[in-house]
């Protein structure tokens, strides 16, 4: 009984500050409104519900949450369109780009850390063999958050589709999901002239599921817990949750987060591990 105990707290010394504690990813589905269409974005009680949580925002979320954790981003021309805004920002991720190293291309700047990317779900083994996947920052920040020792992790706005007709929660704003790069308009709010979906993989929500998200259920059964805060997405790898369980779990559940603690613990982890 003595030697469990002690294995027990060589194992628990072992794990890093997040483990069992609570992370939100906050993507860009429209169900982050929560129907308020009629309530400017800034107004949004999402915003003081994640006071106090550790925050990886995808994208564009930096412009809406400005006490966010992290910023993750797969794009590199997302970066060189919006690099003086995210310039800004304490600490952003991505995945590593051939682009960054051409003469003429976008440099990084300090705040920016890069990762191994891949073609591939690695789990355990991301640190080693690449987090998978570029093309979908959200799918980096759900490996990350679990390589990193959380162990409760909240989706906000992974819908995968239309809901109320809009497929953002920013899309009436008419500006933010678009930008211009190398001269070319860049725009995957809404749908196009034909009824597709702009952001691609809306269009493909089998392929969606079964390649990028099923293979999480690996870590669900090591008793990670992946909640989707969006009933109608179409995203369906995870258990669904509507905002008042959301809300009454943060409320039951409070904590005290100093950001800038957890990201120097981030940078330890990534430097420890890459």
């Amino acid at each position: 009984m003595i030697r469990q105990k002690r294995l027990s707290l060589k194992g628990w010394l072992k794990r890093t500050m997040f483990q069992n504690k609570r992370i939100m990813i906050l993507g860009s589905g429209s169900s982050i409104r929560q129907n308020l269409w009629d309530v400017p974005i800034q107004w949004l009680p999402i915003w003081q519900a994640f006071n106090n949580e550790v925050v990886f925002s995808l994208n564009w979320g930096f412009k809406f949450f400005k006490n966010l954790t992290v910023e993750i981003y797969s794009d590199y021309q997302f970066y060189a369109a919006f690099k003086e805004e995210l310039d800004k920002l304490p600490l952003i991720i991505s995945t590593n780009d051939g682009a960054y190293l051409r003469k003429n291309g976008v440099k990084l700047s300090p705040n920016v850390i890069t990762l191994q990317g891949a073609n591939e779900y690695n789990g355990e083994e991301s640190w080693n063999l690449g987090f998978f996947s570029k093309q979908l920052c959200g799918i980096l920040a759900l490996n990350l958050a679990i390589r990193l020792g959380f162990g409760e992790i909240f989706l906000l706005g992974f819908d995968a589709n239309e809901i109320n007709g809009y497929t953002h929660f920013f899309q009436d704003d008419g500006v933010t999901g678009h930008y211009v790069y190398d001269n070319q308009q860049h725009n995957g709010v809404g749908r196009n002239k034909n009824g597709d979906y702009r952001t691609g993989n809306y269009n493909r929500i089998k392929e969606l599921n079964e390649k990028y998200f099923d293979p999480f259920k690996e870590d669900l059964k090591r008793g990670i817990r992946i909640f989707n805060v969006s009933p109608n997405s179409a995203i369906n790898s995870f258990q669904k949750m509507d905002y008042s369980q959301f809300y009454k779990i943060l409320k039951e559940n409070k904590q005290i987060i100093n950001q800038d603690v957890v990201r120097n613990e981030i940078k330890r982890i990534i430097n420890e591990k890459s």
